[in-house]
């Protein structure tokens, strides 16, 4: 019971991995339009 109580510390689940995951692919659309839009253009 201990060792998976701390798996799920540690290893999100799926859910909140794919949350995670979208998370970050939505900041870096927006960091990159940011960069755009201020006139600096991502190489």
């Amino acid at each position: 019971m201990e060792v998976q109580g701390n798996k799920q510390k540690t290893a999100p689940h799926g859910g909140e991995a794919v949350f995670i995951g979208f998370g970050n692919y939505l900041a870096n659309i927006c960091f990159r339009t940011l960069l755009i839009v201020s006139g600096v253009r991502p190489r």
